[in-house]
């Protein structure tokens, strides 16, 4: 999400959040490990997506960009959605501005090549999460879409702590 006061960006909202049943798996079942294993998870994902920050190049004419591979942000964890079901997820707000190591100074980031990495970040971030539940003793369902579910929570019980997922289908 690109957050802009009077034309300029001030930051972006990467969000991390898994499939509903671990959400479920977390808060209903009461295991803790599970919200260890998304923070990790995050970190190492957003660590992964930061090596693909790059700063503007603008000078005589030039309209490039240049890897700077660092950001500057933080990392916020929540517990529910906005209708308040289980919805374990991180935003991670990244200011726009990068340390440019070539000028030495602080500069705008050069947003396409973080916003291209999205998928790949979160691709990190379902592998090394479902990595943990494996070790944990949970099961792993694959879907087609990319993503994962725990093996034994029921999909009707994903749909009904999904009320946030269905409001955004109806508008």
């Amino acid at each position: 999400e690109d957050r802009s006061v009077a034309n300029r960006r001030i930051f972006f909202d990467f969000t991390f959040s898994p499939p509903k049943s671990v959400s479920l798996a977390a808060f209903l079942g009461r295991d803790d490990r599970i919200v260890a294993a998304h923070d990790r998870a995050v970190r190492v994902a957003f660590a992964e997506f930061e090596t693909f920050a790059a700063v503007r190049v603008r000078r005589s004419a030039t309209n490039a960009s240049r890897r700077s591979g660092n950001l500057v942000g933080a990392l916020f964890r929540h517990e529910t959605s906005r209708a308040l079901d289980p919805h374990l997820h991180t935003h991670a707000v990244v200011f726009n501005a990068s340390w440019d190591p070539v000028e030495k100074r602080w500069k705008a980031l050069e947003n396409r090549d973080l916003l291209n990495a999205r998928l790949f970040a979160r691709n990190v971030y379902y592998h090394t999460l479902a990595r943990s539940l494996r070790e944990f003793g949970y099961g792993i369902v694959h879907r087609a879409r990319g993503d994962f579910e725990i093996a034994g929570i029921p999909e009707p019980l994903c749909a009904r702590f999904s009320k946030r997922h269905a409001q955004i289908d109806e508008a």
